[in-house]
């Protein structure tokens, strides 16, 4: 879920962008509303929905060269039969969730790396039809059909300098900035069929209100909003920008209601504060959810991953830039091609410490950075 190297890159807002989208007929968990439905069905039955894991080391371990600012997003030209080979490794683990490649895929970046606007528009769309395309027909064990998303990462995402793990983003950036930026990546793949949106690793108080404002003006659609955070000097959680995070879960809409995100949760963070953030999501009536990373700790000096050798090890998010892409998965290599001599992390024991997210709270969980289709396996077996 995090930010590929390089430098800043700005991006100037379109005036007048409008959004298209149309309601649907049904209620906030009825048949146009699959993935609340499920929610509310895990909720009940006091299991989870099974996300998928990594995403850029897995393919890297099968072939692809991910090393440029495009991340895995390149291969939605270069290769798009990995893309879905990979898509269907985490079905076949068993994921009930799976995302698109379109983490650290815009319009704006995109065109930056070569290609005319219109195709790169096209090729955003693209990364909704391989993911949609792979788990059409797939079901659940209860034999519901699988769901796939559209991952919407951050602005420090786009920017590429690990801002995404401290909300500094430039000056001038502000709500409105932030809207327009997300409503051409929302609007171009809303228009390619996505119905449900993964706004991840999100690590600012403005970013979410302009995530809320873009998703308002898609009533069609569903979302989850998951936050990057941090702690402060005082123990207390806070968005990566310092947001208290209650104050963060405070001004989101219900649930259902206009804007309102399906479920709310972290990724890309230490596992010891999936608890304590499920209690505050919690309270709000949210469902909550969770994808944290592995465990080990990333050195950004030596680009290597190091294993837990604490009992608080991996606790920091990594610091930025943090070369991976989206769930970016263990597979005995680091993001940025370099080599672990070590397993990136044990899923039996992943998969035990979800157990106890579950009963915090977590209608959904999953990993982030450094966990495999083996991780999925064993969150799939346990829930």
């Amino acid at each position: 879920m995090t930010a590929g190297p390089g430098g800043s890159r700005p991006w100037e807002p379109r005036s007048g962008r409008t959004v298209p989208g149309q309601p649907g007929p049904g209620g906030s968990d009825g048949p146009d509303r699959p993935f609340a439905a499920a929610l509310n069905r895990a909720r009940t039955e006091h299991r989870a929905l099974v996300l998928d894991g990594a995403s850029g080391t897995e393919l890297e371990r099968r072939g692809a060269d991910v090393s440029g600012d495009l991340w895995a997003a390149a291969l939605l030209e270069s290769d798009p039969g990995l893309v879905t080979a990979m898509h269907v490794a985490y079905l076949d683990a068993g994921a009930e969730v799976i995302e698109s490649i379109s983490y650290q895929a815009t319009v704006p970046g995109l065109v930056a790396a070569g290609n005319p606007e219109d195709r790169a528009r096209a090729l955003l769309a693209r990364s909704w039809d391989l993911v949609a395309q792979a788990a059409s027909g797939r079901r659940t064990p209860d034999g519901r059909p699988v769901l796939a998303a559209s991952s919407i990462g951050p602005y420090g995402a786009y920017l590429a300098d690990g801002s995404e793990y401290t909300g500094d983003y430039p000056a001038g950036v502000d709500a409105t900035h932030l809207r327009e930026f997300h409503a051409e990546r929302i609007e171009v793949l809303a228009a390619a069929g996505c119905r449900l949106f993964a706004c991840e690793t999100i690590p600012h108080a403005a970013e979410v209100a302009a995530l809320v404002a873009v998703m308002r003006e898609h009533p069609e659609a569903e979302w989850w909003l998951s936050l990057s955070i941090r702690t402060d000097a005082h123990g207390g959680i806070t968005l990566a920008d310092g947001t208290p995070l209650c104050r963060a879960l405070a001004v989101l809409p219900a649930s259902g209601s206009p804007g309102g995100p399906a479920a709310v949760g972290i990724n890309c963070c230490p596992a010891r504060l999936v608890a304590p953030v499920l209690a505050e999501v919690r309270a709000t009536g949210h469902a909550g959810l969770a994808y944290p990373n592995s465990g080990e700790t990333y050195d950004a000096a030596t680009g290597t991953w190091s294993p837990p050798d604490s009992e608080h090890a991996g606790d920091t998010p990594p610091a930025g830039p943090v070369p991976t892409d989206e769930h970016p998965a263990g597979d005995g290599t680091d993001p940025a091609g370099g080599h672990s001599t070590h397993d990136a992390v044990d899923p039996v024991g992943f998969a035990a410490a979800a157990a106890d997210w579950v009963g915090a709270g977590a209608a959904m969980i999953g990993g982030c950075c450094r966990t495999t289709p083996a991780v999925v396996r064993a969150l799939a077996q346990r829930t």
